[in-house]
């Protein structure tokens, strides 16, 4: 999300637009940084009550300024904050996804609430009917919110797809060798990559699943880059007899990201529930395969461009790696996904987001 955020800020002054940008800040929090407990609920009032008074002062002052503004928040979890800005502006939110809210619901098993999750997905939903537009990152997304939203309050809908925060591109083989050794994580090619948290929906347990049953015919490594792998996972590889085989990269750079998509065989991204799905287009960016799953945003993102299976299915997940052993196979889909990240530029979400921009200003006017 602070990604996001930072690549609107980036690019919006270039089309025209005065940006300000604003955010909670540490207020008291401050004074019980060694106090976990004291901490998490002061942080809580910086949020949830310091913040909304510093917006609607700021709105004010503008207004008196002869400013005309529009509140954009950038995270649908702080859609609250549409009713702090009502009366001074017309707010646009940005809805990454809506699987919070349905794990609350219990619809959503890989994503479960505490009690105190639920009413705090009820809050940021009723956030997101107070605002007056909703941008969805996806179709699906967008359908989702469809069926969540209340009849009345409803906002106009739009669907933006995100465009790519980083110029991933392939990369030469010898500049993708020195950034992936300087890891230190002892990888050699060929291997497959994830990308990605250790979540539940992320499916690391099909991945190790699927990778024995790929080395037990072709002599590959298994990478994850994101969060270290959990004890079970680890333990899974053990029981598996893979964990000589498996290498991890904690939280890589971009440039060191856009390494291990130049040289990977193949993204294996099974997941079973996606907002959007950022790995897939960074892989297809950097050249990389990808083998992915059939479930919610995937399909509109990937098209028929990548290789698709149910998200459990381990043995067709398995044979798809495979085919991409093959040297025509895997140009055949790298082209294709080349082609396919085309659609998802920073200037075309940019383009997306100034219309939506537009549209607000005229009903404000």
């Amino acid at each position: 999300m602070l990604r996001f955020s930072k690549l609107l800020l980036s690019k919006l002054p270039s089309q025209g637009l005065a940006v300000d940008h604003l955010a909670p800040e540490q207020c008291l929090t401050r004074f019980a940084a060694n106090q976990k407990s004291l901490f998490k609920w002061f942080g809580y009032v910086d949020k949830f009550i310091l913040f909304p008074r510093r917006l609607r002062t700021f709105l004010r002052q503008s207004l008196t300024h002869g400013k005309n503004p529009i509140v954009h928040i950038c995270d649908h979890s702080n859609a609250m904050y549409s009713k702090s800005a009502a009366g001074f502006s017309i707010s646009v939110t940005t809805c990454h996804d809506m699987l919070a809210v349905l794990g609350a619901l219990g619809r959503e098993p890989d994503c479960p609430a505490s009690t105190t999750g639920r009413y705090l997905q009820k809050w940021i939903l009723n956030g997101l009917a107070s605002s007056r537009h909703v941008v969805c990152v996806s179709n699906n997304t967008r359908r989702d919110l469809e069926e969540l939203l209340p009849s009345s309050p409803r906002p106009e809908l739009h669907t933006v797809y995100n465009g790519l925060n980083h110029s991933y591109s392939p990369m030469q083989p010898e500049e993708s060798q020195r950034l992936m050794k300087s890891a230190g994580a002892k990888i050699s090619s060929p291997f497959l990559l994830h990308v990605g948290s250790g979540q539940p929906r992320k499916n690391r347990e099909t991945i190790l699943k699927v990778f024995a049953q790929v080395r037990e015919r072709y002599p590959a490594q298994m990478v994850f880059a994101g969060s270290p792998l959990t004890d079970s996972q680890s333990k899974l590889a053990t029981d598996l007899k893979i964990s000589e085989f498996v290498r991890e990269v904690v939280s890589p750079s971009n440039e060191l990201l856009n390494a291990l998509y130049s040289e990977a065989l193949a993204l294996l991204f099974p997941s079973r529930s996606e907002g959007f799905g950022w790995p897939i287009i960074e892989a297809q960016a950097s050249g990389c395969p990808v083998v992915t799953s059939n479930r919610t945003s995937i399909p509109e993102i990937v098209l028929d461009t990548g290789l698709t299976a149910e998200p459990d299915d381990v043995a067709t997940l398995t044979e798809h790696c495979l085919t991409l052993t093959k040297l025509e196979t895997r140009n055949r889909y790298r082209g294709l996904g080349l082609q396919n990240a085309l659609r998802f530029t920073t200037d075309s979400m940019i383009e997306g987001y100034i219309h939506v921009y537009r549209a607000a200003a005229a009903q404000k006017r």
